[in-house]
């Protein structure tokens, strides 16, 4: 029978190997999720700037081109980091991560409606400094 120290250990090993699990995924951005399946109902000509704050919300940012068009700014990225990172010495070795970016930037005519789009997605990895 174990003491009742040991159950305690273990239970703290448990949370703790789960809170690092928890860290390992991380969201940042100030959109949420693009959906490519959104990106691709955009219409130059045809979508209105209240149906793209329907299909996307607001915008993290907006501007103006220089012949006074309106720019919608979208942006999400998600970090997934590899557990092995928080392993003392050995995240040094085999710690990593991988980003997924995703970007829109959308402009509007001077009827609000959509001129042009771009839609961007990138990936990246990062290693740790002594990472292979």
């Amino acid at each position: 029978m174990k003491s009742k120290r040991a159950v305690v250990q273990e239970r703290m090993i448990s949370v703790l190997m789960f809170s690092l699990v928890l860290a390992g995924c991380v969201a940042a951005g100030g959109s949420a999720q693009i959906k490519p399946d959104d990106v691709a109902t955009l219409k130059e000509g045809v979508t209105t700037l209240s149906e793209v704050r329907a299909m996307f919300g607001d915008p993290i940012q907006t501007g103006l081109t220089s012949d006074g068009h309106r720019e919608f700014y979208y942006q999400h990225s998600k970090t997934v980091v590899n557990p092995a990172t928080y392993i003392p010495f050995v995240g040094s070795f085999l710690g990593n991560s991988d980003t997924d970016f995703q970007k829109l930037t959308i402009i509007f005519d001077e009827n609000d409606v959509v001129e042009h789009f771009l839609y961007d997605e990138t990936s990246q990895e990062t290693k740790t400094p002594l990472g292979f």
